[in-house]
């Protein structure tokens, strides 16, 4: 079940969460609950995946179900989001009851993942090859010392060196051997998005953020493994801890109101989560930090550049 985020755009540049919705006085009519706003449909909405049947659950005991929506797709423009598992069937004594659980879950949760491979990590900050070659001090700093040309005077980078590279990449949750999306030769300058729903409503503990870790795996397109760890700060990277994102109304006795989280942008693009891959100039140790969230211009806005790079979801095999 859900509401319909009437401003939803595929960008995300205009979605609740983000202007001109940014604000949960301008989502909901605190005056009228159930009043539609230019932000948000007030009228509920509900998807119903095919049925499930032919299987039994003994007393307190537990099963895995998939539920196939492929003929109702969940879409993405929605808020309020809501699962609700309604079971009918011999229950007990009974021949034919009907039991129904309800959980609270995100609203869609956006991971972005930029190359940002025109950028090069250098202490606590990032530059651009540009910037790094007029720079005697930034280029002293250079690891490996082979790719400065100390020949010449004033030095200068080495030609191919630092050069910007396309990226492989795979994400999981739990088994880094069982990729829910893979990317393959993403550009620089160009980035992936995926999007999931997920509990909303539970209170966190190791297990529960351990069991919503993102995983990336990423080398460099057509590299070796072995050169990794030169093919920058992101390679490899703690897995990433993903909140899920809310946009929703909470209705107890006491009081009532509506959680609603805001989108943030990199590098132009809008997105709920989103990290990226630079060069590590300097061989620091990855997921170093620096200033690339603040430093780094803005994509294309007239290119391909701010169009999310083509995903394969649940592939077949992870990445070499």
């Amino acid at each position: 079940r859900y509401h319909t985020d009437k401003q939803y755009e595929a960008s995300l540049e205009h979605v609740v969460g983000a202007p001109p919705c940014e604000n949960a006085t301008l989502v909901v009519n605190a005056a009228k609950l159930d009043a539609s706003t230019d932000c948000r449909d007030g009228i509920e909405q509900i998807v119903v995946s095919s049925p499930v049947t032919g299987f039994s659950l003994a007393s307190n005991g537990e099963t895995s179900v998939d539920f196939d929506f492929g003929a109702s797709a969940i879409p993405f423009g929605i808020t309020d989001v809501v699962l609700q598992v309604v079971y009918r069937g011999a229950l007990g004594s009974e021949a034919d009851a009907v039991a129904v659980g309800t959980v609270d879950v995100s609203e869609p949760t956006y991971f972005t993942y930029q190359n940002a491979s025109d950028y090069i990590h250098i202490g606590e900050h990032v530059y651009t090859r540009e910037q790094v070659d007029a720079d005697t001090t930034l280029l002293a700093q250079v690891q490996p010392r082979s790719c400065v040309d100390y020949a010449q005077s004033p030095p200068h980078l080495v030609d191919g060196c630092l050069d910007t590279f396309p990226l492989d990449l795979s994400v999981s949750f739990t088994d880094a051997k069982k990729p829910i999306a893979k990317v393959e030769a993403l550009p620089s300058r160009r980035f992936m998005r995926i999007a999931w729903l997920t509990v909303a409503d539970e209170p966190i503990n190791a297990t529960k953020m351990a069991a919503r870790n993102v995983k990336v795996s990423v080398r460099r397109h057509d590299a070796e493994k072995a050169l990794l760890y030169q093919d920058g700060t992101c390679l490899p990277l703690d897995p990433f801890d993903i909140p899920p994102r809310h946009a929703q109304m909470t209705v107890s006795p006491t009081q009532t109101g509506y959680r609603l989280d805001q989108l943030g942008t990199l590098r132009g693009v809008r997105g709920w989560y989103s990290t990226s891959c630079v060069w590590n100039g300097d061989a620091a140790t990855p997921g170093a930090p620096d200033d690339r969230n603040s430093v780094m211009t803005p994509l294309d806005p007239k290119s391909d550049e701010i169009v999310p790079y083509t995903v394969a979801i649940l592939p077949a095999a992870p990445l070499p």
